[in-house]
């Protein structure tokens, strides 16, 4: 029996550890393109605006597409979805790299955002296939803080190696982690089973779209997360706007968005397997709203934006932890169209909010850009009431 118990540890501990570098080159993909668009601009003779449509390529994809993944993987199970994920996403990296014009350039960001809309749904499924709810919030704060270590990481890298080199080997760079990590996935990751057995594509999103908690959660989180990507997207950019910084020194100063992540999302997940992850989720919202005013509007020096910032991302990897133990177990049998449906919507944030934030940033600049945002961060906590704790998965 101790045996079993020890191989079963063993067992989780792998899905961690391949799961966990997934989503570091998931979130690598998604955030790498901050520290560049200033040099992509130049060089493409485009505003910083228009430059960040690339970021906003990456997303419609999954806007589109990432709601189909996701009821084949309960059916067939997850790891095909993941190794064919992140091979795509490497081809549109590299590919990216080597675009000679700005369309090219798109196409191939639009070819990545194929790739994260094929794995991503599976990555969360994955974890709640193997850890129970009372444990499931540890788990997805580690798997999550492997993507905040990225952002905290790889963010500066990108800018730096960009600056030394050219943009181009920056973003080269992301599709060789992208390789590497679909040759792990292939060699490593245990085969799952499909928890959705017969039932059809279709009757799988009909249970999700009638069940009341669960379309709750999903509006409460997509507006959260159009809120960060609005800032997200230009975050580099505001440092080196407000401050007057190189790009190197701006990168390294938003490197206070991955610690932040990092440190929120390793709290969430310990406190919300112990109050509750609703309640945590509703403390991340309303402290989001107070700092994304702040940002742009209160006179605060670098180190104070900083802070800020980083307390900001914090809000964000507390939010991504805790609202993934919920929905995750809305409906067990259909985890993977849940989080398909929320990848989905999570791309179409990437797409609306770099391009929103394009716009005000063009029209009227970051004055207008901190108030934006708190408005969102309101809106979602006050959505979040609707989310009712004795229809849901929490335990009292």
């Amino acid at each position: 029996m101790s045996t079993d118990r020890v191989s079963e540890s063993s067992r989780r501990r792998l899905v961690l550890a391949v799961l966990a570098l997934v989503s570091l080159t998931i979130a690598y993909s998604t955030l790498a393109m901050a520290p560049l668009l200033v040099q992509m601009a130049d060089e493409y003779d485009v505003s910083v605006g228009r430059a960040g449509l690339a970021t906003a390529a990456y997303g419609l994809p999954g806007a589109v597409l990432g709601v189909f993944p996701g009821p084949w993987s309960d059916r067939y199970g997850r790891k095909r979805f993941l190794v064919s994920g992140l091979l795509v996403l490497g081809f549109g990296h590299l590919a990216t790299a080597l675009a000679p014009d700005l369309g090219l350039m798109m196409s191939a960001r639009l070819l990545t955002g194929l790739g994260f809309a094929l794995a991503a749904s599976s990555v969360q499924a994955t974890i709640a296939d193997h850890f129970d709810y009372a444990h499931r919030g540890r788990a997805v704060a580690v798997v999550m803080g492997a993507g905040a270590v990225m952002s905290f990481v790889g963010v500066p890298l990108s800018g730096i190696l960009a600056d030394l080199t050219t943009w181009r080997v920056s973003v080269g760079m992301v599709g060789v982690l992208a390789m590497l990590a679909f040759i792990v996935t292939a060699a490593v990751l245990p085969r799952s089973r499909p928890t959705a057995g017969a039932v059809s594509n279709w009757k799988l999103y009909r249970m999700v779209v009638g069940r009341r908690p669960l379309l709750v959660l999903l509006s409460v989180g997509f507006v959260a997360a159009l809120q960060w990507m609005i800032w997200a997207a230009y975050v580099v950019v505001f440092f080196q706007v407000t401050f007057g910084l190189s790009q190197s020194a701006a990168s390294l100063a938003s490197v206070t968005s991955g610690l932040g992540a990092l440190i929120g999302s390793q709290f969430a997940g310990w406190l919300g397997d112990r109050v509750g992850h609703r309640r945590v989720l509703g403390v991340a919202l309303a402290v989001a709203s107070a700092v994304s005013f702040a940002l742009t509007s209160a006179p605060v020096g670098l180190v104070a934006a900083a802070l800020l910032n980083s307390v900001l991302a914090g809000t964000v990897g507390a939010r991504n932890v805790t609202h993934t133990a919920l929905l995750t177990e809305e409906l067990p049998s259909a985890r993977a169209t849940v989080m398909s449906i929320w990848a989905s919507m999570t791309a179409a944030s990437v797409l609306l909010g770099s391009t929103i934030g394009g716009l005000i940033l063009d029209a009227f600049g970051f004055w207008l850009l901190g108030p934006c945002c708190c408005a969102l961060s309101t809106l979602s906590a006050v959505a979040l009431r609707w989310y009712r704790q004795d229809q849901s998965a929490e335990r009292s």
